[in-house]
């Protein structure tokens, strides 16, 4: 029983430390340069962690150009300040459109509240997948874009999750008194 009970608390704090390291990103892009008129609204989560990224959400408007929804990781490796998302999942990404930006930090200094806000540089863009493995473009709408694009999310006070936790632990503590006490 005291294995069971030790898995568990395990397993709870494991979900709230987990949790706790995860930060939700804000992405405001607006890219000047050659093809103005793209922007880049929406947010990601990212745990520096882990290096993953989930709950995708980005909507590209490119002007005459029609705009994206993105929704996954890029189907390459990604390195320094280079992000990129994907509107496929699917396997086979001929015609999906990717977007590409590059950051003037990285993302573990944003989420460790050590920068306020990162800007884009360099190059950017928009483009269209030629092939299934997105290894070549139909299109490409390079832009280069300036000031502050991704911001950290404001967080949601959660004031009863760790009273609640707390709360939990001693009753399982109590649980483990009562039944020492009653094998006595």
């Amino acid at each position: 029983m005291k294995r069971i009970s030790t898995a568990l608390l395990a397993l709870i704090g494991s979900l709230f430390i987990s949790q706790a390291q995860a930060a939700t990103i804000l992405v405001n892009i607006e890219f000047g340069g050659a093809n103005t008129g793209l922007t880049a609204t929406g947010q990601f989560d990212y745990d520096p962690m882990t290096d993953t990224f989930s709950n995708i959400d980005i909507t590209s408007q490119t002007g005459s150009l029609p705009g994206a929804t993105y929704i996954a990781e890029p189907p390459t490796n990604v390195f320094g300040t280079t992000v990129a998302f994907i509107s496929s999942t699917a396997s086979d990404l001929t015609g999906a459109r990717l977007i590409t930006f590059n950051l003037s930090g990285s993302l573990t200094d944003l989420v460790a509240g050590t920068v306020a806000s990162l800007g884009i540089v360099g190059p950017t863009g928009d483009i269209v997948c030629a092939d299934a493995a997105c290894s070549s473009f139909s299109e490409l709408r390079g832009l280069v874009g300036g000031g502050a694009a991704l911001t950290l999310a404001p967080e949601v006070p959660l004031p009863a999750a760790l009273p609640l936790f707390v709360a939990g632990l001693g009753g399982l503590g109590l649980v483990q008194r009562r039944r020492r006490q009653t094998k006595a």
